[in-house]
């Protein structure tokens, strides 16, 4: 019976150790999800401050600024932290989203419906990143 015991001991050790190895711990997938999060946050506030162009003609001044003329409370900030994003104008029609992340953007998992979606790229390396973003200025074409 002792032998019987060991070897299920034994048989369940290793399953958890391949589980672990090849899925990851759970703190590891607790962090790709809080930068998953924070990638649609990010695309969000991109989608948020174009909006906020189109009907404005211009950039907003803050993350602020945005908070008062939207509903960007909940992407606003970061998911673990609660830290706001760092949100900066760099001319009339480009802006900085930064935020730090736990991993690369190649480590996290995707669909490919996932990375089709985006507007622009959301590459990016562990730890602090910015992203620059450009507003994509409404076309008339006059007939």
């Amino acid at each position: 019976m002792k032998y019987f015991v060991s070897t299920i001991i034994f048989f369940v050790s290793v399953i958890l150790i391949f589980g672990f190895y090849f899925a990851g711990t759970p703190q590891t997938a607790r962090k790709q999800r809080f930068d998953e999060m924070r990638e649609q946050n990010i695309e969000q506030i991109e989608w948020i401050v174009q909006d906020y162009y189109d009907m404005n003609n211009k950039l907003p001044d803050s993350m602020e600024e945005l908070r008062n003329s939207n509903t960007i409370e909940r992407v606003s900030v970061d998911p673990e932290t609660q830290e706001p994003y760092e949100y900066n104008v760099l001319d009339e029609d480009s802006f900085l989203l930064c935020t730090t992340f736990y991993f690369e953007s190649s480590k996290l998992s995707r669909t490919k419906m996932e990375l089709l979606s985006t507007i622009s790229s959301l590459e990016h390396g562990a730890g602090y990143h910015c992203f620059e973003k450009n507003i994509m200025r409404n076309v008339r074409v006059a007939i």
